[in-house]
């Protein structure tokens, strides 16, 4: 019966779980929605003290990170396969990569893509000149960077660690405490394992409304040029609801049949989107300026990686490298969860790899040809880009974008579809994970009861709402680097039990070119 998404009866509510994380999300909302002048001052001071005192922890993690993920795939542990020998995937490889990509990245990769370089030209790093064609190349550069295979290793690492737990070990839940169980021992089904239960969902929590605080305001900007509404907190409650709305569908569909449809129509949306961009737009011109950024990023990896300018001081690389890294480590957890959780039947190897690359590839098509667009716009003065961008607001920026395009009938359907629908499947993912880990007893192929999941898209969307009422990038700046200090730490538990569990299940038959697991016994495929 699980398989249409209905809850097995022997689901029950985790309340050692469930209720730390809302009376903490509480505690955090209901201040800043009384104070939010003090509560987007306080998060500023918190975001600059560890974003700059914490900037090489920040940066090495990641990249060692990206690097321990490339050594374990490319090794004899990379050959261990996630599930039993008999079992496959759930999923054709080409519908697997689609669903990686839009849960994983989401309207935000979208948003960014154009926004970001505009960023990047108007304060450029290296002591660059603003506005000039080296800021405009770099913009589009750091941009890729930030959305690029270091930071995509967060969620392939994790995801197959996490699928190592479930599907090897046949640990009955998804849960980032029990994935840690290796390094704590018992003490991740006690109070410890709650713990950090409730780190990932505040911080989860936390991560999700940031990103939904960056997108209301655009789709916003849509509805009132489009239709004419008037932009207020009215609107963005409205538009939220709509997310709910879709949502709902999804979660009385299954997780596997809702996020299947969802994730089809926005990466053709995706594909028909570019197409229309390199066609009907300077195609020439978006290629090459994308291949220059790209070499640049590959040629300059390891000094972006490893940049914090403590002489200069400039700041850039702990306003947008360690915030990113920050953002990415968030949703670690939560997005390992999410991938192993269609990754049945796949190798350490496969999905570490299928992870980074898919999400470079989505990097490169929206970070690279939209980001290209942009400083087309910007350095051929087609439209007074930067002052829309500084007068107006980047939301208005993407909405200017698009309206330069010819085809408007055929653009703005596409454009909605991306910016609305991924974001869609962003709630889905979220929310089933956040269910999931404040549940008990899910097994296999069961999902959370559905008035649970509600509960925590209702609750995100509220955050959301606070986030936008403390003021846009500076609130989610503090969200995400604040929270992201202790997932760091539950990230280490994870590569440590990885080790050990390996050792323990298969020991010198790591020797073999595809490993299963059955019981006690190590079987070859």
């Amino acid at each position: 019966m699980q398989q249409d998404g209905t809850p097995s009866t022997n689901i029950q509510l985790d309340k050692a779980v469930f209720w730390p994380s809302v009376m903490m999300l509480c505690l955090i909302m209901i201040p800043c929605f009384i104070f939010p002048e003090a509560g987007a001052r306080w998060g500023k001071q918190i975001f600059h003290f560890i974003s700059f005192k914490f900037d090489a922890v920040f940066e090495w993690f990641t990249l060692g990170f990206f690097i321990l993920g490339l050594m374990i795939s490319f090794s004899r542990y990379g050959s261990i396969k996630m599930g039993r020998a008999d079992e496959t995937p759930d999923y054709s490889t080409g519908t697997w990569a689609f669903m990686l990509i839009t849960g994983c990245s989401s309207a935000g990769l979208f948003y960014w893509g154009m926004v970001e370089p505009m960023y990047h030209i108007t304060a450029p790093p290296f002591g660059i000149e603003p506005n000039s064609p080296a800021a405009a190349t770099w913009g589009v550069t750091y941009a890729m960077f930030h959305w690029g295979p270091a930071p995509w290793a967060y969620f392939g690492f994790t995801g197959a660690l996490v699928a190592y737990f479930y599907y090897v070990r046949r640990e009955p839940q998804l849960k980032g405490s029990l994935a840690c169980e290796g390094a704590l021992g018992k003490r991740a089904r006690g109070p410890l394992g709650a713990a950090i239960d409730v780190i990932v969902i505040i911080s989860l929590a936390a991560g999700t409304a940031a990103s939904l605080a960056i997108l209301v305001p655009m789709i916003a900007v849509w509805a009132e040029k489009l239709l004419g509404l008037e932009r207020g907190l009215p609107l963005n409650i409205g538009i939220i609801v709509c997310w709910v709305g879709i949502f709902a569908y999804s979660v009385l569909s299954g997780i596997n049949k809702g996020m299947k449809w969802l994730s089809d129509i926005n990466v053709w949306a995706v594909f028909g989107l570019v197409a229309v961009l390199l066609i009907l737009g300077p195609g020439v011109y978006i290629l090459s300026f994308t291949t220059e950024s790209l070499g640049q990023m590959f040629q300059n990896f390891i000094q972006m990686s490893t940049w914090t300018d403590p002489v200069g001081k400039s700041g850039f690389p702990q306003n947008w490298t360690v915030f990113w890294w920050a953002f990415w480590a968030v949703y670690a957890v939560f997005l390992g969860i999410y991938v192993a959780r269609i990754s049945k039947g796949r190798t350490f190897r496969e999905i570490f790899l299928m992870v980074v690359c898919c999400g470079t590839l989505g990097s490169v098509l929206m970070c690279g040809l939209l980001g290209s667009y942009t400083m087309y716009l910007t350095t051929e003065n087609i439209i007074p880009m930067v002052d829309i961008f500084q007068q107006q607001g980047p939301e208005y920026l993407i909405y200017e974008l698009f309206r330069t395009l010819p085809c408007q009938w055929l653009v703005w359907p596409l454009v909605i579809i991306v910016g609305f629908l991924s974001t869609a499947t962003l709630y889905q993912s979220c929310a089933w994970t956040l269910a999931s880990t404040c549940s008990t007893n899910i097994h296999q192929d069961e999902e959370p009861p559905k008035w649970h999941r509600l509960f925590w898209a209702v609750l995100l969307g509220a955050l959301a709402v606070m986030l936008t009422i403390l003021g846009g990038l500076s609130a989610v700046q503090a969200a995400a680097v604040i929270f992201a200090v202790p997932v760091l730490v539950v990230l280490v538990f994870m590569v440590i039990s990885f080790f050990k569990w390996t050792r323990e299940d298969f020991g010198d038959a790591l020797e073999t070119p595809v490993l299963t697991k059955t019981s006690n016994q190590h079987t070859n495929q």
